[in-house]
């Protein structure tokens, strides 16, 4: 059996708004890389590794320019602009996979400031919210391997 990795079968949570309407593009939900250790070689070939205590990172969401999602996040925007301070956080889920990953402590980075309007169909609206902790949860993840060679 194979699992489908996609945003169809993801369940998106962002300050108990469920996101939808999610742009035609390879990466509508972007999760960051990061580095978590630096190391150093000295001269004798010993290895000294640190941490870089980064646990976050930017996340970006994508969505159709008629998106409930676009309207929520643009309402946000409005409320920051004018001096609320809006903290994020949420959850993803992968509803095939049981992949999950939890956002805590996000502000909103960057966000488009209206609709970009042209003769063509309109762009997709992109937001960035930077992610104090990012906490991945693949403990229960099922997955497949490649049918034995006989």
């Amino acid at each position: 059996m194979s699992y489908n990795v996609s945003l169809e079968h993801t369940v998106v949570r962002i300050n108990g708004h469920e996101c939808e309407g999610w742009a035609a593009v390879a990466d509508a939900l972007q999760f960051p890389d990061n580095q978590l250790a630096n190391y150093i070689i000295g001269p004798d070939g010993t290895k000294s590794v640190s941490s870089t205590a980064f646990r976050g990172g930017e996340v970006v969401f994508k969505f159709l320019a008629n998106s409930p999602s676009t309207q929520f996040f643009f309402q946000q925007l409005s409320r920051i602009l004018r001096g609320t301070v809006v903290e994020f956080s949420g959850t993803v889920t992968n509803t095939q996979t049981g992949a999950s990953v939890r956002l805590e402590r996000g502000h909103m980075q960057m966000s488009p400031m209206g609709q970009t309007l042209g003769n063509d169909t309109a762009p997709a609206r992109e937001y960035t919210i930077h992610f104090e902790s990012i906490l991945p949860n693949y403990d229960g993840v099922k997955t497949t391997r490649r049918p034995a060679m006989a």
